[in-house]
Formats: C-alpha cells, sequence, structure tokens
C-alpha cells in the first residue's frame, strides 16, 4: 500500500509555502524547521512545482465543481 496521492489543496499549500520561503530570506535548513517539514520533503515539492500546478489537476478541479475552463 503507497502513498495516497496528491490532491490540488496540497499543490496549492506548498506552491504558497515555496513562495513564502522564498520571501523569508531564510536558510531551507532553518525554513524547514519552522514548517515541521523534511528537506527531502521540501526539495521533492520544489521539484513537482518547479512548472507550477499540473494543468490536469486544475483541469479536473473545475470540471468537478461545474465549471469548464
Amino acid at each position: 500500500m503507497g502513498r495516497p496521492s496528491c490532491d490540488l489543496d496540497e499543490y496549492l499549500d506548498w506552491q504558497e509555502r515555496l513562495e513564502s520561503f522564498n520571501a523569508s530570506g531564510l536558510e531551507i535548513d532553518v525554513f524547514c524547521l519552522k514548517e515541521g517539514v523534511s528537506r527531502s520533503t521540501f526539495y521533492r515539492w520544489k521539484d513537482r512545482l518547479r512548472e507550477g500546478v499540473p494543468e490536469s489537476m486544475t483541469v479536473e478541479r473545475g470540471t468537478r465543481s461545474g465549471r469548464v475552463s
């Protein structure tokens, strides 16, 4: 049994967290300690979000809520 897949809310939360890191001026170790996340998790999300939230996730959210992009 693997880890549950990520949903759009988790991507958006991490996008905000990474923007907060960029604005903070903190070193990665200090920021991760403050946020309660490991360095490996931080880098994994930084890599995932390098090109933004996957379009397939935003389209899926729009379709579920009745909006079509």
